[in-house]
């Protein structure tokens, strides 16, 4: 028998833009053909909400792809410049079925590089939004197209009293601004924004206007910490469009437009609000941005990282810059100057495919989750903003990033391929000290902690529901409610 609805409260969303899984650069090779040598380019691009496994892609009905994973994804065979290719789906993905497409998929090779080919799968839910109050959740509904929110019970963090507002189609994960008055999910198929102001019942209401336009295949957005000015990267146009936030009703009004590199991830703000930045997965760079009093953005000069970086986490002064690489399998290191430009110090080994950086309140630990060994590495930040090497905690199956409680005395993590979270305590030195696993449902998304470090939120990609559980405040185990 299922839980009641409390337990897994029912949803339809978009899952996580960004899975933490393999992904692949993109490489121009150049090839020789009997006595007439000629040039010949890969054929790839990405793999969006696939949350099982088992498709297996074709380009001109041979060359099959198995993809195991969301992410980049690249063609063994290139094709001769001049020569068509067609990207199709040999497999549907199982454990669990889904449908997916195929957009740009095919077309003429043009001396070039085919890199945004784009296979959308249908998925069932997205992480919960809490906002700043911890009175309301929200969700958005990718196959409806609409955005829930929740009132939370504040004895259990059961959710209840779901409304839905419309949004554009297939809206990614809710941002507030740091206030809860104000609500954006990019629309990833529109290629825009919808807006919403917060109502004090915490309920939805659309602003006038309601949409703004984004670049192709947005990601979430990212609003700055004043709550004055919103961005967003577009991974298929590689630009992050900049946005002023009317602080009467939340409207965006457009400002400018900035260049990235291949296959930017979400914006990321430095606390002291004066950089942003982006990892770029296809082309192994970092892209740092001044932000202007105006809110727009100046693009600065791209860094290299090592290879696939997949998240860029800032320390809590403002003063470093950490990478995690996971094809290199290792954590890059930067200074932050006094321009926004990144200076490499240096970098550290991580675990198999590390995919994020967490880093405690304190700003005295940090922590990589390592979804291919399964582990957390473990290390202390040095005031140089070095990281020196703890030991490695197991974790379950194909883990999502850490999610730290407020008072930085417990740790979390869901791990997508067994199904549960894993409990830790953290100790005086940062070490972790594993708790009892608890059961959620299957792939799920990263651990959400209410502001309050009350309540944990994961929800379930196969059946779009959300599990909810209580934090025992002296020991961090969860209770299932």
């Amino acid at each position: 028998m299922l839980p009641s609805i409390f337990k897994r409260h029912k949803l339809i969303g978009n899952p996580l833009l960004i899975n933490f899984f393999s992904i692949i650069g993109l490489m121009v090779i150049l090839s020789s053909c009997g006595d007439s040598p000629g040039v010949s380019f890969t054929v790839g691009g990405a793999v969006y909400g696939m949350t099982g496994s088992g498709m297996v892609l074709q380009n001109n009905n041979g060359d099959d792809k198995t993809i195991s994973v969301n992410g980049y994804f690249v063609f063994a065979t290139p094709v001769r410049n001049g020569a068509t290719y067609s990207v199709t789906i040999k497999t549907q993905p199982s454990n669990p079925a889904q449908v997916c497409t195929v957009n740009n998929g095919s077309g003429t090779i043009n001396t070039g590089v085919i890199g945004d080919v784009r296979v959308e799968c249908v998925a069932n839910s997205t992480s919960v939004t809490v906002d700043p109050s911890g009175k309301f959740a929200y969700a958005s509904n990718y196959n409806f197209s609409n955005v829930s929110s929740y009132d939370i019970d504040q004895t259990n963090g059961k959710l209840f009293n779901e409304t839905r507002v419309a949004s554009g189609s297939n809206p990614s994960i809710v941002t507030l601004d740091p206030l809860g008055k104000f609500a954006y999910v990019s629309n990833i198929n529109n290629g825009n924004i919808s807006s919403y102001a917060i109502e004090i019942d915490g309920t939805l209401n659309p602003t006038i206007p309601s949409v703004v336009n984004a670049g192709t295949f947005p990601n979430p957005v990212t609003i700055d910490k004043t709550g004055k000015y919103a961005y967003v990267s577009n991974i298929v146009d590689k630009t992050i469009m900049a946005y002023t936030i009317n602080q009467s009703t939340g409207a965006l009004t457009f400002l400018n437009t900035v260049a990235t590199d291949i296959f930017p991830i979400q914006v990321t703000i430095d606390p002291l609000n004066r950089f942003a930045y982006v990892v770029n997965i296809g082309s192994d760079t970092i892209s740092p941005y001044i932000i202007s009093t105006d809110g727009s953005l100046i693009a600065g000069t791209h860094v290299f990282s090592g290879v696939n970086p997949m998240s860029v986490t800032i320390d809590p002064t403002g003063k470093f810059v950490y990478v995690a690489n996971a094809g290199s399998n290792n954590v890059s290191i930067y200074s932050i100057e006094t321009d926004g430009a990144l200076t490499p110090i240096k970098s550290v080994n991580a675990g198999t495919y590390p995919i994020s950086l967490t880093i405690d309140p304190s700003g005295k630990f940090a922590y990589v989750t390592n979804v291919s060994s399964n582990n957390i590495s473990v290390y202390t930040i040095g005031t140089d903003g070095s990281l020196t090497a703890g030991t490695a905690v197991a974790t379950g199956t194909h883990p999502t990033p850490l999610a730290i409680d407020p008072s930085g005395k417990f740790a979390y993590v869901a791990n997508v391929g067994s199904g549960n979270i894993s409990v830790y305590t953290i100790g005086t030195n940062g070490s972790l000290t594993a708790g009892t696993a608890v059961t959620t449902g299957s792939y799920p998304n990263p651990v959400i902690i209410d502001p309050l470090g009350r309540f944990v939120y994961v929800s379930s990609t196969s059946d779009g529901t959300v599990w909810v559980y209580t934090i025992n405040q002296s020991t961090g185990e969860l209770t299932l409610q």
